[in-house]
């Protein structure tokens, strides 16, 4: 799961980069490109998103991409790319993680074998038992490597288990719906109009400024803080999150100072030949 450190007060997540680059986008750098040509006043913040509303909204397989460029566009995607660096240190060491979470559980089982006279089915390809525990990353020197370009995974739709509605399946559409149609609380209200707005994400509400108070922000009163926990329950009561397995209770018990400290070793080791 992936966390957008500039919200400070507001803890939701992401469950792919993908999807935080569009919170980024849209909440923090208010860049929102892209058109639907469908839908006459809909506009996404990167072309992920996009496509993710054409196949699950519109159900299409085959459609235009079309974007505004502005003086602003580059500036505004060199800076989405910043925040996005931030996080690579943090998804180096989840990798780290969960290789130790899976040593872990090897001698967890190995143990288990042993108690009930089964060793003999236990069989390692290399010298330990970490060796079978990181089958496909033997070259952790690769990992520095640029690597071959991935296609982006388009989230499936979701169910909400409250009104069996289906839902795009990014972050954003789930909290919407979970606040839109369940919760029902205001999260902006503009002072001046005396109007509110449930949605979660600020694009909508900064539109509306720019049209109407010159830009003035000021005006608008955000309440996402104040009901930052009554979202999140909503959201994980309609779409209950999916198991986490070993790996989110290894983090919670056994994550201490010793296993950053040889965090930082493994880090020397994949880069040493770049420091």
């Amino acid at each position: 799961m992936y966390r957008c450190a500039l919200c400070t007060t507001v803890s939701l997540t992401y469950p792919s980069i993908e999807e935080l680059e569009v919170h980024i986008a849209a909440d923090h750098v208010n860049y929102v490109p892209y058109e639907c040509e469908k839908c006459r006043f809909s506009r996404y913040p990167t072309e992920f998103a996009l496509i993710s509303h054409y196949t699950n909204d519109h159900c299409m397989k085959e459609f235009y991409v079309k974007y505004k460029v502005t003086p602003d566009s580059e500036r505004m995607r060199a800076q989405i790319r910043e925040i996005l660096q931030q996080y690579s240190f943090y998804s180096l060491f989840i990798l780290f993680c969960e290789i130790k979470a899976n040593e872990i559980i090897n001698i967890y089982l190995f143990f288990k074998l042993v108690a009930a006279g089964l060793t003999d089915t236990l069989v390692c390809d290399g010298n330990s038992m970490f060796d079978a525990s990181v089958k496909g990353f033997e070259n952790a020197s690769d990992i520095g490597q640029p690597l071959s370009p991935v296609k982006k995974k388009i989230r499936p739709p979701r169910t909400c288990s409250l009104c069996g509605l289906q839902v795009t399946g990014q972050r954003s559409s789930l909290v919407y719906h979970a606040n839109s149609k369940h919760l029902r609380v205001s999260l902006f209200f503009c002072r001046p109009c005396n109007k509110t707005w449930t949605t979660v994400t600020k694009s909508d509400i900064v539109k509306h400024v720019k049209a109407v108070h010159d830009g003035d922000e000021s005006v608008i009163e955000d309440y996402r803080t104040q009901y930052a926990n009554e979202i999140r329950q909503i959201t994980d009561k309609c779409f209950p999150p999916r198991h986490r397995g070993p790996f989110y209770h290894f983090l919670c018990v056994y994550l201490n100072q010793s296993v950053f400290n040889e965090f930082y070793q493994w880090i020397f080791v994949c880069f040493r030949d770049r420091f």
